[in-house]
């Protein structure tokens, strides 16, 4: 056999492996999107609200959050049941004082202040055991604007004796300011709305997304947020590990800013990538289950780790049929497979007459989605030896 033939070969042999990942993955996001489209489950109604901590995890974020006070001032929330832990993660913007003027004006507002920062987990395992023993614990992002019946829609999630994690729904508030931001808001769309509403529908765990609320008995099961890397979708796949049921609860609403910016997209593509091969590493610190895990919440819980793998096997797929090792319709069809699944997230995302605007933006901007997948795959040894490169939440890129 010469260079020619094995050189074809080869190429056929990656065409395909590519085209059957893509397969797999099709009738996965063929599931959810169908599911998406069904009524959401229902949940038992509480006899009363439980209590309530509220952490609010910031780093250098002066400038956001007056967004995130502004949401705390309208929450519909019983007062005697709510505290809100501030938390500064060794900020040099003013984020603390802004944290200790707040907690000067509100009651039962505590601030939790470190110095150097900790990152993100370390500080929220701080803010933890420095709160009250309420029983439920809410994360959400400084920059972040909770809707009032935001945490009353969460609360009302652990109706359900089984439930450990109500996730709320991130909602794009600057959707029509650029490209960029449209063609993010699509991905929020699709990721929220058509992948997290299918995996409730189908009770296979939707993960956490940085607005959401914890049983903390739960949280304390697993021993709280790992040290380090992403703690959302980390505490997540814990969960589901030690057995719990988490849910997706869309009408529970917090304004959200999507990247704007290419280099904001890309930075933030990187980041979350990284953070999704962290994930897929069995969490030791899970304690021994007391309940049986259904065998399609550890299948999708296992998935969860291919995070923009799709793009590498689509980028693969298109490159083989190029030179003829598989046919043009097994990119194509996977294309249009999330075409379709765009156009179900637009629909429930609510864009009406501006859709053409958003179809644009998702054709334009998913080559660079898929140029940052292929990236963040071949830089991720670079990366994990060199964490201090990438813009931290809440710098400046």
């Amino acid at each position: 056999m010469n260079g020619g033939e094995r050189l074809r070969k080869l190429t056929t042999i990656v065409g395909s492996a590519c085209g059957l990942g893509l397969g797999l993955l099709a009738t996965r996001r063929l599931l959810l999107a169908a599911a998406a489209l069904a009524p959401p489950r229902r949940v038992p109604r509480l006899s009363r609200l439980p209590s309530l901590t509220v952490l609010v995890p910031a780093r250098n974020e002066a400038s956001t959050v007056g967004r995130v006070f502004e949401g705390l001032d309208s929450i519909d929330y019983p007062a005697d049941e709510l505290t809100t832990v501030l938390i500064d993660d060794g900020s040099a913007d003013g984020t603390a004082e802004q944290f200790r003027q707040r907690a000067t004006e509100r009651a039962r507002t505590l601030v939790v202040e470190l110095s150097p920062s900790v990152g993100k987990p370390q500080a929220l395992n701080e803010a933890l055991a420095a709160s009250p023993k309420s029983e439920l614990i809410a994360v959400c992002d400084a920059d972040l604007r909770p809707a009032p019946d935001s945490f009353r829609r969460l609360a009302e999630a652990f109706g359900d004796n089984e439930v450990a994690l109500a996730v709320g729904y991130r909602r794009p508030e600057n959707a029509d300011v650029t490209v960029c931001s449209r063609y993010a808001a699509v991905e929020s769309w699709v990721h929220q709305l058509v992948t997290g509403a299918g995996k409730d529908r189908l009770d296979v765990n939707p993960p956490s997304l940085g607005f959401c609320v914890y049983r903390r008995s739960a949280l304390e099961e697993i021993s709280g947020f790992r040290a380090r890397g992403a703690e959302d979708v980390d505490s997540s796949l814990a969960i589901t590990r030690a057995g719990w049921r988490t849910r997706f609860v869309p009408t529970a609403v917090a304004e959200n800013l999507v990247a704007d910016r290419p280099a904001h997209y890309w930075s933030q593509h990187m980041r979350w990538s990284d953070h999704l091969f962290d994930a897929r590493k069995p969490e030791s610190r899970t304690t021994a289950r007391s309940r049986p895990v259904p065998a399609r919440r550890r299948v999708e819980a296992a998935l969860v780790g291919t995070g923009y793998v799709d793009r590498v096997l689509l980028g693969g797929a298109v490159v083989t049929a190029a030179v003829g090792a598989i046919p043009f319709w097994v990119p194509g069809g996977y294309l249009g497979l999330r075409g379709a699944e765009v156009g179900v997230g637009l629909l429930k995302g609510g864009v009406g007459r501006r859709w053409p605007a958003f179809v644009a933006a998702t054709v334009v901007f998913f080559p660079l989605d898929v140029a940052a997948s292929f990236a963040a795959v071949a830089l991720r040894p670079w990366r994990r030896n060199h964490r201090g490169w990438r813009p931290q939440r809440g710098q400046p890129l």
